[in-house]
């Protein structure tokens, strides 16, 4: 590792810089099209109130080299933390000099220092580069047949109308229901909405 490179969280002045990384990462990985955010929606996540969204910057003679963005979960079979890596990348000309060795060292020591239980990320297949890099460095490719799924945009707001249409239904009065009841006798009485008199029919026998 290199003994130069501090890790240290990022000032507001300098979130348009930590956007120009990510728009870095975005071009490398192939993703742009999704590329839709903005520098001052990313300063608002990370400095908002309560906010458990983080960045650690890595810096050389005033120069940003890099960047790790992360967050906590939580793993509800063992019931602990775990830090999830959103991001993690190294600016072309500072790599090979070991700056994502030290942010990845700073995220470990960030968990254990925090209780929680591992860092997880993911990486995609065609990158050998990185897939080397984290095997090295001792991670593991979880594997095990887990598939990502995800609801987004009419999917996702098809099943939340869902839900709105069932709350609603279960929020009519129960009185609001025209009933029937039947006395021993046979008598049926008509119990209709809220507010309304009742009626009794005469009762003709009832098929049986």
């Amino acid at each position: 590792m290199s003994g130069g490179i501090v890790v240290r969280p990022p000032r507001r002045e300098e979130i348009p810089r930590v956007w120009q990384m990510l728009k870095g990462l975005a071009e490398y990985e192939k993703m742009t099209d999704i590329l839709t955010g903005t520098p001052a929606m990313l300063e608002a996540a990370l400095f908002a109130p309560g906010s458990t969204l983080e960045v650690r910057l890595a810096e050389e003679d005033g120069a940003l080299l890099g960047y790790a963005l992360f967050y906590p979960v939580f793993g509800s079979f063992r019931a602990v933390w775990r830090l999830w890596l959103e991001d993690l990348y190294v600016t072309p000309e500072a790599r090979g000099r070991g700056v994502g060795e030290r942010l990845l060292a700073e995220m470990c020591r960030i968990a254990l220092e925090r209780g929680w239980f591992c860092v997880d990320w993911e990486v995609v297949d065609w990158n050998e580069a990185a897939l080397g890099f984290y095997q090295r460095l001792g991670g593991v490719d979880l594997g095990g047949g887990w598939l990502r799924y995800r609801l987004k945009g009419d999917a996702m707001k098809e099943l939340a109308a869902f839900v709105t249409q069932v709350a609603g239904a279960a929020s009519v009065p129960a009185c609001s229901k025209v009933k029937l009841a039947v006395s021993a006798d046979g008598q049926e009485t008509i119990i209709p909405p809220c507010g309304m008199p009742e009626r009794r029919i005469e009762s003709v026998g009832r098929s049986r």
